[in-house]
């Protein structure tokens, strides 16, 4: 059976099309070296988190960022605490952030998350508090409330803030 011009392109451009939306997928992020310590999340899932919280928590004006104060790194550390399905909820979560596939679908941007300048991921992830997607709403609460939890509960911030931290509690039985 011959194929009919009509068809041969159509199969063409869908064939043109899954192959680069295949290649979207697969278009790797930027690597953060963390010499194999992660706990929770692959290097890739940790890359993602470390371009989220330079986003979430950028500093300035004598603040220190996120990424300074190793936000990332404790984050990696709480969900080695957790059962290991809040971890693989969070991996997935940043998978979505990162793939370029979707971000060109939902985002119009065909790159990775993490291979964004600053500004653009910034804009990108505020639409994703507002998203029409239930989804993509509650992973930005989450990960933007653990992300700002984290960094401004690090000691160096609550210093800046005036914060003497928590109170010592006597232990039960101790005396007072």
């Amino acid at each position: 059976m011959a194929l009919s011009r009509r068809s041969f392109l159509g199969l063409s451009a869908a064939g043109t099309l899954v192959l680069g939306a295949t290649g979207l997928a697969l278009f790797p992020g930027k690597k953060v070296p963390t010499d194999g310590w992660l706990l929770t999340f692959s290097e890739s899932q940790y890359s993602t988190l470390v371009a989220l919280v330079e986003t979430v928590s950028p500093g300035g004006s004598g603040i220190p960022s996120g990424v300074d104060l190793g936000v990332a790194a404790e984050l990696d550390t709480l969900f080695s605490t957790l059962p290991p399905e809040n971890g693989a909820e969070i991996a997935l979560a940043l998978g979505l952030i990162e793939n370029a596939l979707v971000g060109a679908l939902l985002d119009a941007r065909p790159r990775p998350f993490s291979r964004l300048p600053l500004e653009r991921r910034a804009e990108i992830w505020t639409t994703w508090s507002t998203s029409r997607i239930p989804l993509r709403r509650t992973v930005y609460k989450g990960l933007n409330a653990l992300i700002l939890a984290t960094t401004w509960g690090h000691p160096e911030m609550t210093a800046l803030a005036g914060y003497p931290g928590p109170p010592t509690v006597p232990s039960f039985g101790s005396d007072p």
